[in-house]
């Protein structure tokens, strides 16, 4: 009783002072409202606000497979967001994850993977999760999920880099340099160009008799 009577006086102090308070969001009333909230929250950086509306529209609408995959992206940013607070560097970057990236990394896996359910054709689904269990060091898995992206569709480029990305890390590099060939045929302008036929020249070095 004693906090609830402070925090009325507060009320009116700042009401005395003349700082008129910011009136209150009304919440939303429907799921394509908690989503749009949502999806705003997540592009201003504000993951866990932003699960939590994606939350509450999957309550709504627990069959909507977009909505798990717009979640399982705000559980992968969310991670990359702790990775750099707490290590100054990208998930992908650091040996061992701190338990808290991890945990992020494992809950959007879980998301992409009730969102492929719900809808086995999302292509996109795949390859996030491929990207999810790449950083979580399932470098297998990973590869399943971009095979399952590009047979569902084969325009994907940056799943073409991701997939080169992982067959580098296993040395094979046969099967890299396809990728990555692939992928910038797709995007002739790709910003990271002149890095990719770099990686290309030192496999092909690498691989040769």
């Amino acid at each position: 009783m004693r906090s609830g009577l402070f925090l009325l006086a507060l009320a009116l102090l700042v009401a005395a002072c003349g700082s008129p308070m910011e009136p209150a969001v009304p919440a939303p009333e429907s799921a394509e409202e908690y989503r749009e909230r949502g999806e705003s929250l997540a592009e201003e950086g504000k993951y866990p606000e932003a699960i939590d509306h994606l939350s509450a529209a999957l309550e709504m609408e627990p069959q909507d497979a977009e909505l798990y995959f717009l979640r399982g992206r705000a559980h992968y940013d969310y991670a990359t967001q702790l990775s750099l607070d707490l290590t100054g560097q990208p998930p992908e970057a650091v040996p061992f994850l701190p338990d808290e990236v991890a945990e992020q990394l494992e809950v959007a896996v879980d998301d992409y993977t009730s969102a492929i359910e719900l809808n086995p054709q999302y292509a996109k689904a795949y390859n996030n999760r491929g990207n999810a269990r790449a950083t979580l060091g399932e470098l297998e898995g990973a590869l399943e999920d971009y095979d399952q992206a590009l047979d569902l569709d084969d325009k994907l480029d940056l799943t073409y880099f991701n997939r080169g990305v992982i067959h580098y890390r296993l040395r094979n590099y046969e099967a890299s340099i396809r990728d990555m060939e692939m992928y910038l045929e797709l995007v002739p302008d790709a910003e990271d160009r002149a890095r990719v036929l770099g990686l290309i020249d030192e496999m092909s070095a690498a691989d040769a008799p």
